[in-house]
């Protein structure tokens, strides 16, 4: 990808603004908040910034350890889950994904489509697993979730690999229609206002001229992506897929969660959460029981990474 800034975009974040979006998820959920939060060991893969799991049984966690790889939603970059790294057990590996046109690369193009991330992830994914990374699992949320099932597709189809869960956040069934009508075009103030009405936009970036000036161009585009995508029937999965929602969730109402399970050839499990479309920040602790009984309690055999498909 280029190393080009999407148009109208500032040169640099904002200094007060610098982890935008993801600003407005706590830096440790409530329940923990005592917790110190340790900072990522140094990128090595653009894709990714690897946040090895916290202190623990140090044996147990070398015997069981997963990658989770999480999927950021719109907007956000890979610093909207640094929180989670001190909170899940010690046997989870944290790799928050870091997508192109923020954070640590804003100055790369934004991705013309969800398939060309997917394609890109996955391979940054087969790289690592032959470096010896450990056996992982996909999480994402809203745009994530869309974004963690094309991303196992083509592990699978293309390169033989399978995660050994994909969690999904916030996103209907991907075969059926969008709850949420196109806004990706509206001009500014509306657009900002859905996104606030949604939840995803603190009052400092909205009542910012600055901030906004940096967010809305990279929001507009990630929308965008969603808005174009368009499902393709295809072979179910071969991993489980745990799919969470938010009770008030407008944009993926519990009604729209269900199908999920005709993504799989596995089990498909779903729990609903109190709050809305950021129930993930709202009910945070809970959230992350059911993201850690997910991942560890699919996971593959000691010395895998996902697990190859016969």
């Amino acid at each position: 990808m280029g190393k080009h800034r999407l148009p109208g975009q500032p040169r640099r974040v904002p200094g007060p603004y610098r982890h935008g979006l993801d600003r407005h998820a706590p830096a440790q959920p409530a329940a923990r908040a005592g917790r110190r939060m340790s900072a990522p060991q140094p990128v090595r893969e653009r894709w990714f910034a690897v946040m090895p799991g916290r202190a623990g049984d140090a044996a147990h966690a070398e015997a069981a350890r997963v990658r989770l790889y999480c999927l950021p939603y719109a907007g956000a970059g890979h610093t909207a889950y640094h929180g989670w790294r001190d909170v899940l057990p010690a046997q989870v590996e944290l790799a928050p994904v870091c997508l192109p046109g923020r954070g640590l690369r804003t100055d790369e193009a934004h991705a013309a489509s969800i398939e060309e991330l997917a394609t890109a992830l996955a391979a940054a994914i087969v790289r690592a697993a032959r470096t010896g990374a450990p056996r992982f699992a996909l999480f994402g949320h809203s745009m994530g979730a869309l974004l963690g099932f094309e991303t196992a597709r083509v592990l699978e189809t293309v390169h033989g690999l399978s995660p050994t869960a994909l969690v999904v956040s916030g996103r209907g069934a991907p075969a059926l229609p969008s709850a949420r009508p196109p806004f990706s075009t509206l001009p500014d103030g509306a657009f900002a206002d859905v996104i606030a009405a949604m939840g995803g936009m603190p009052a400092e970036i909205r009542e910012t001229p600055e901030a906004l000036a940096f967010f809305l161009p990279v929001l507009r585009a990630d929308i965008a992506l969603c808005e174009r995508w368009r499902y393709r029937a295809g072979p179910r999965l071969g991993c489980p897929i745990t799919v969470l929602g938010g009770q008030d969730d407008v944009h993926a109402p519990p009604a729209m969660l269900a199908a999920w399970r005709d993504e799989t050839l596995h089990d498909c499990r779903q729990q609903v959460f109190a709050g809305g479309h950021f129930f993930l920040h709202e009910a945070a602790p809970a959230v992350l029981d059911a993201v850690a009984q997910a991942v560890l309690g699919t996971a593959a055999p000691s010395g895998e990474a996902g697990h190859a498909l016969a």
